[in-house]
C-alpha cells in the first residue's frame, strides 16, 4: 500500500510549496538530529551561543589543535570540506533575528551565499568535530532545514492604510523602509539585488 504523502499540519497555511520542500529531504531525521547535537557543529554551525547581534563572533571551539585553521574569513575553522568555514561567514550576516525560538533569521543575500558554499562540498566527507558531530550529517540537516527557513530583505514598500481627518479618515497609501520577511524555500534567484540594508550584508570581526 503507498504511504501518505507527509503533511505537516501546523505549516499548511504556508502552502503547497513548503510542503514539496517538506518532501524533498527526511525533514524529520533532521530535526532529531538538529536537537540531539543542539543545532551545533564544528565552531561555527548553530544558533549565536551569545545571541544574535550581540558579541556573534564567539566561537564553540569543537575544533582545536589540527582540526583547526585560520578560515578565510578571519575565524578559526575545522579543517573539514568547508561547512564550518560556510558556517563562519554566515555567522558574519550584518542583521539577523530570532525566530521559532530556536534559529536565526538572516538576510537572504547571506542564505542565498551559504547555500551556494554548501553546493561546492564534500558530501562523502568523513570528518567529525572534537565532540564526534559529523560534518556530512551538519550538512544533509542544513541542507534540509535552510529550504524551510525565512530570510530578510531592506526594502521600500508601499501599502494601504486608513488616514484620519475630521471626517473620520479615508484610505490612503502609505511607504515603509525597513525589514520585510520572505519564505524563498531555498530559491533566491528571484531576488534581482542584495537588499541588505543600512548595515551592508556582512560585518568583519
Amino acid at each position: 500500500m503507498l504511504s501518505e504523502p507527509v503533511i505537516v499540519k501546523g505549516l499548511v497555511s504556508r502552502g503547497s510549496l513548503l510542503q514539496e520542500n517538506l518532501r524533498k529531504c527526511n525533514w524529520k531525521l533532521a530535526l532529531q538530529a538538529f536537537h540531539k547535537t543542539g543545532g551545533q557543529y564544528g565552531n561555527w554551525c548553530g544558533k549565536a551561543p551569545n545571541g544574535i547581534n550581540d558579541q556573534p563572533f564567539v566561537s564553540y571551539s569543537a575544533c582545536k589543535g589540527k582540526t583547526s585553521k585560520k578560515g578565510k574569513w578571519g575565524l578559526d575553522v575545522c579543517t573539514d570540506s568547508g561547512l564550518d568555514e560556510a558556517c563562519s561567514r554566515h555567522d558574519q550576516g550584518a542583521y539577523t533575528t530570532d525566530v521559532f525560538g530556536m534559529a536565526t533569521k538572516s538576510l537572504c543575500k547571506v542564505d542565498a551565499d551559504f547555500k551556494e558554499a554548501r553546493a561546492k562540498m564534500n558530501i562523502t566527507s568523513t570528518f567529525h568535530d572534537g565532540l564526534s558531530r559529523s560534518e556530512l550529517n551538519a550538512l544533509t540537516g542544513a541542507n534540509c532545514l535552510f529550504d524551510m527557513m525565512p530570510c530578510l530583505r531592506y526594502e521600500r514598500k508601499a501599502y494601504w492604510d486608513w488616514c484620519q481627518s475630521w471626517s473620520g479618515g479615508y484610505p490612503c497609501k502609505k511607504t515603509k523602509v525597513g525589514y520585510f520577511t520572505y519564505w524563498p524555500m531555498g530559491n533566491y534567484s528571484k531576488f534581482k539585488d542584495d537588499a541588505c540594508g543600512p548595515p551592508g550584508c556582512y560585518s568583519e570581526p
